[in-house]
């Protein structure tokens, strides 16, 4: 998987602007005309997350880049002559194995890292620490080793990475459902289509619908209605 995804019509040294987006073809505009489409400022600033744009951002993914892909092929210092560094982007397992850090996603036009995950499962945003993470950024850079273990810590932020997790593993499983419930829809019109088709005999016909026996378990006449149905039964595969 790409790390960031690039736009072939970037300008050289375009000025960043942060605009407020209100819908989806807003944001995928605004993502067509960054040299990161995956840039986390593109959407930090999002009034309304609706689940078009939430499967837009889980698509793109998180925007790690490499430093030789930034305009001057290094990250930023600040004024402690700190910046952030790819090396971030993994977490070291206490078997000195290493994972990738899917929450993490650098902001390449603020200088900042947001945590994926808690924008877009976070259920207390408003909380000035996850504020941080979600809709202002974090750039202390001395303090980022810290920071990151803290954040990647605390109960909200592991919720909202299990919320992630199952989305995924639900994600093949609902088109599957939503294919059968489809054909389930399309077998019952067909049954009510054939039962009208019975009705509309009748009724132009001015031929009684009950007779003096309705149970489907006996051999005599069940009424004009039911005997149709099981006369047309014979040659249906849905009745």
């Amino acid at each position: 998987m790409l790390r960031h995804l690039q736009s072939t019509s970037i300008v050289d040294n375009q000025e960043y602007v942060q605009t407020d987006f209100s819908d989806l073809q807003d944001a995928m505009l605004f993502t067509e005309r960054s040299q990161f489409k995956n840039d986390p400022a593109n959407f930090v600033k999002l009034k309304n997350l609706t689940p078009e744009i939430n499967n837009l951002i889980l698509n793109l993914g998180p925007c790690q880049p490499f430093q030789n892909d930034l305009p001057e092929n290094k990250f930023p210092k600040d004024k402690y002559n700190c910046c952030f560094k790819e090396t971030y982007n993994l977490r070291i397992l206490p078997d000195n194995s290493k994972i990738n850090r899917d929450w993490l996603s650098y902001s390449p036009s603020e200088d900042k890292i947001y945590c994926l995950h808690c924008f877009l499962f976070g259920t207390n945003l408003h909380n000035s620490t996850q504020k941080t993470w979600t809709k202002n950024g974090f750039n202390t850079w001395k303090n980022i080793t810290q920071a990151i273990k803290a954040h990647e810590n605390i109960p909200d932020h592991i919720t909202c990475s299990i919320k992630l997790k199952l989305k995924k593993t639900s994600a093949p499983i609902l088109p599957e459902l939503h294919h059968t419930r489809n054909i389930q829809i399309s077998m019952n019109r067909q049954i009510v289509s054939e039962l009208i088709d019975i009705v509309l005999f009748l009724a132009h016909r001015n031929l009684a619908f009950r007779g003096h026996q309705e149970k489907w378990a006996t051999n005599l006449s069940m009424g004009n209605f039911k005997d149709l149905t099981v006369l047309m039964a014979k040659n249906s595969t849905l009745l």
